[in-house]
């Protein structure tokens, strides 16, 4: 009938409490977060509670490992998060890509990028910040002509049109193709080519 009732051990409120204080402001994790983490920690407590076998070990026991066990799952998303966590910056500090005009990443979801730019990234509002704002940068590097094919394929406008707008073959529009993916290869954006 224990089993059934899902109880945690009172050390564990205190050890997540301590261990959501540590880690926040590390990992990316900011100050802030502190309280969320702890509850993230307590929540795996109580889902777990149910596998906690007491002829194996005390429950005390049984809660810092699972404690333990999230903080490192935690950290290790968050390492394998597709940006540099430490590279976090303000959500309202305005951003400059490499000499177009400022924006914030309240404008991401406002941006000129339709469904085609938008599905290579997940739905999350930071990863598609962090895909306007590295597309704006490689696109303020690229020559003229890539860019303006590149901004083309961005708002969905299909081979036939960017050869008629840009006045170009269709060997040359796939020459450019190339040289462009070879440029979001070198920047490190291989992910976002389809």
């Amino acid at each position: 009938m224990e089993k059934d009732c899902f109880k945690v051990d009172p050390s564990a409120y205190r050890y997540a409490r301590h261990k959501s204080r540590q880690l926040a402001g590390k990992y990316g994790f900011l100050h802030a977060d502190a309280v969320d983490i702890e509850h993230e920690l307590l929540l795996d407590c109580l889902n777990r509670s149910r596998a906690h076998d007491g002829t194996r070990c005390s429950p005390h026991t049984f809660f810092r490992l699972v404690i333990d066990h999230r903080i490192s799952t935690l950290i290790e998303s968050q390492k394998a998060a597709c940006r540099d966590y430490r590279l976090s910056v303000s959500l309202d500090a305005p951003l400059s890509a490499g000499g177009g005009p400022p924006f914030v990443r309240s404008d991401v979801n406002k941006g000129d990028y339709h469904s085609g730019a938008r599905s290579a990234s997940s739905s999350s509002p930071e990863t598609s910040w962090q895909l306007r704002a590295d597309l704006e940068r490689l696109l303020a590097q690229m020559p003229v002509e890539l860019s303006r094919i590149c901004r083309l394929i961005l708002n969905d406008i299909g081979t036939a049109d960017i050869v008629a707008r840009t006045g170009s073959s269709r060997a040359t529009l796939y020459r450019r193709l190339g040289q462009i993916r070879s440029l979001f290869e070198r920047a490190g954006l291989r992910r976002y080519l389809s």
